[in-house]
């Protein structure tokens, strides 16, 4: 039986005590989540960083696409065919690339970047898989320094 005196350690120090103590490896470095999810349910409590992409046009108000989720192939090309889009893109993969390692450093396990449109089904759908597909992507040969996951809140709520 082990008993630590949490009252002094952070949650980064802590972690490293216990990995210390039980011998357990290190994780396998920090994870990225990336998170879509509508404003209208509300803004995640657990987002690190939070995007909003309402200034893109909606797909909702487009008759054949209204129906259709950003992990449609024509909602993806409508989204990702506006000018706007790809420089958001770039910006925030500089952004994640920027800061994970730091936060590995800083012993941080999990990271989480939400990407907030109205309801959470067209636009911000399309920006996470987006997202996810360039930053689980390997660098430079080598693999991707972090594991990315892509995660959908909203997707279907009404």
């Amino acid at each position: 039986t082990h008993v630590f005196d949490t009252s002094e350690y952070t949650v980064h120090a802590l972690r490293r005590r216990v990995q210390d103590t039980f011998r357990l490896a290190p994780s396998q470095g920090v994870h990225l989540r990336l998170e879509s999810f509508g404003f209208k349910h509300g803004a995640p409590r657990e987002a690190d960083y939070l995007f909003d992409v309402r200034f893109l046009s909606n797909p909702f108000f487009i008759p054949h696409l209204k129906a259709k989720r950003g992990t449609d192939a024509s909602v993806s090309e409508f989204v990702h065919g506006q000018a706007d889009t790809a420089e958001l893109i770039d910006h925030i993969v500089r952004l994640a690339r920027f800061v994970m390692p730091r936060f590995e450093r800083d012993g941080r396990g999990q990271v989480t970047f939400a990407v907030g449109c109205t309801g959470g089904h067209h636009r911000s759908v399309a920006i996470v898989e987006k997202l996810a597909q360039l930053l689980g992507e390997p660098i430079d040969g080598a693999p991707a320094p972090y594991r990315v996951t892509a995660e959908h809140r909203d997707l279907d709520r009404e």
